[in-house]
């Protein structure tokens, strides 16, 4: 599983396998100079490899509003379903819709191509929470079961 580790720096990480990259936007509004913050959210390589054979995917709308740490959509496999968290409070201002006819995108560029929802917030404060991409390597590898084979029983519930 070395090389799936190769995680983004720029990027944050939860324990629910959600990573987020919070990008900044200078627009001009009333005359004023703003700065916009998005987060772009997906799921992290180790999530798709546990989950295994991916089948149906829900995200939702553009304009749905989202909380932080709570649900805005499931990932289905063979061996479970899987809600997907929000890792910030905002809008949904894009969804990746390349996944409604190719939900493989995930399995084959989880931090690119694979994205799943990009939100429009306010409150950078709500991404200091999340782990950056050694702790979130470290805290994987505590989850692996030492000495025993990848794709044991535990493995379909590890993040739920």
């Amino acid at each position: 599983m070395e090389e799936k580790q190769k995680l983004p720096k720029n990027y944050r990480y939860s324990e629910t396998h959600e990573w987020t990259k919070v990008t900044t936007v200078k627009s001009k509004k009333k005359n004023k100079e703003v700065q916009e913050l998005t987060a772009t959210i997906g799921i992290t390589d180790y999530a798709v490899e546990k989950l295994g054979d991916l089948v149906h995917l829900e995200l939702p709308k553009v304009g749905d509003k989202v909380e932080q740490g709570n649900a805005f959509g499931e990932l289905e496999s063979v061996k479970t379903v899987a809600e997907l968290y929000s890792l910030v409070s905002g809008v949904v201002v894009e969804i990746n819709d390349d996944l409604k006819n190719n939900i493989e995108l995930l399995k084959e560029d989880p931090y690119e191509d694979g994205w799943l929802i990009k939100v429009a917030f306010n409150d950078v404060s709500e991404v200091d929470y999340l782990m950056d991409a050694d702790a979130y390597r470290d805290y994987i590898q505590s989850l692996e079961p030492h000495g025993e084979k990848e794709g044991a029983e535990e493995d379909e519930d590890f993040f739920m």
